[in-house]
This record gives C-alpha cells, structure tokens and sequence, in this order.
C-alpha cells in the first residue's frame, strides 16, 4: 500500500514539474495611408462587402508557412478575434481613413475581396494574395473588373507581435491600391 502511494506521490509530482506556456494574443491594427488619399474621393462611397479567407488561416491560432505545402499552427500564439472578422474590420477602416466619411445620397459601391494566402513563413515574410472586385449587390453577378494583388513585407522578426505588425502594414498597402484602382 505504501509503495503504491509513494508511485502515485512521484506520478502526480511529475505532472507538475511540467508548465504550459502561456497563450499570447494579437490583434491587426490600422495603417495611416502611404499616400495622401484622406481628402476623399468624390463619386460613389466604397463598402466593403465581404472578405473571403481560407480555411487553412481562419482560424485563432496563428498559421506560419513552413514549405511549399507544410504549416505550423502556433498553440499558443494566437488571435485575440477572429481572424476573418478582424481583417474585413481593419480593412474597412484602412479603407475609409483613406477615403473619408460617405456623404448622405452618395451612391455605394460594393468592394468584394477573396484572400488566397495571408500569413507569415519562417523566413519572416509575410505574403498577402488574393484578388478584389467591384460589383452590385450580390456577389454572385459578373464582377466589374477583377484585380490581383501580390503583397509581401518583412517581419522584424519571428514573434506573433512582429507577424501582426506585418500583416496590419500589408492590409493598409492594400486599402492604397483598392483606392488608387
């Protein structure tokens, strides 16, 4: 009886030896614009109409590119919301901080945009790619006029906050080409 006690003393002192690290949690953030479109645009109002992400990134924990076709899901680095939610959110702000406040009765024109890779890799890069269209108000009609983009930055490093920092610095890179397209 005794031993049996001390084994399960040794047991339970070994599971406590062992500590989880703690999770951390980032957030995107808005990027004043790189050019100076806060003055506004005369004409239609730009609404951001959905954003689209894979699967593969929409997700809490952050997604870090090890390959070609290999990732690495971070446990305990991960997203204070989610991740689609938070980047049409940042998106729409970048978007009107470089377009100004809509006018009452000016007409709305609908911005739809599709993310094929939003993540960072080992090397530190962080690739945003996807395509952006204009178009009525169901996504489902012709769009008008499909634009890629290909954006890539540099992490300063290899941390959550610096990745976050990255892909907050792209997602206003892409607000100034959505307006000057």
């Amino acid at each position: 009886m005794r031993r049996g006690i001390t084994l399960l003393f040794c047991l339970s002192s070994l599971t406590g030896c062992g500590t989880t690290p703690a999770n951390s949690y980032y957030t995107l953030s808005v990027c004043p614009p790189s050019i100076d479109e806060s003055q506004g645009h005369p004409g239609s109002h730009l609404a951001l109409a959905s954003v689209r992400l894979p699967a593969l990134i929409d997700r809490l924990q952050v997604v870090v590119r090890t390959g070609p076709h290999t990732v690495d899901i971070e446990e305990f680095d991960r997203w204070a919301e989610p991740l689609d939610e938070m980047v049409a959110r940042v998106l729409r702000q970048d978007l009107d901080a470089r377009l100004g406040p809509q006018v009452l009765g000016q007409p709305i024109t609908h911005l739809y945009v599709a993310i094929d890779e939003f993540s960072p890799n080992r090397d530190g890069n962080v690739a945003l790619i996807g395509r952006w269209w204009i178009g009525s108000d169901d996504e489902r009609n012709a769009p008008l006029g499909m634009h890629t983009f290909t954006l890539t930055l540099t992490a300063n490093g290899d941390q959550g906050v610096q990745y976050a920092l990255a892909m907050s610095l792209l997602l206003g890179k892409l607000a100034d080409q959505i307006v000057r397209g």
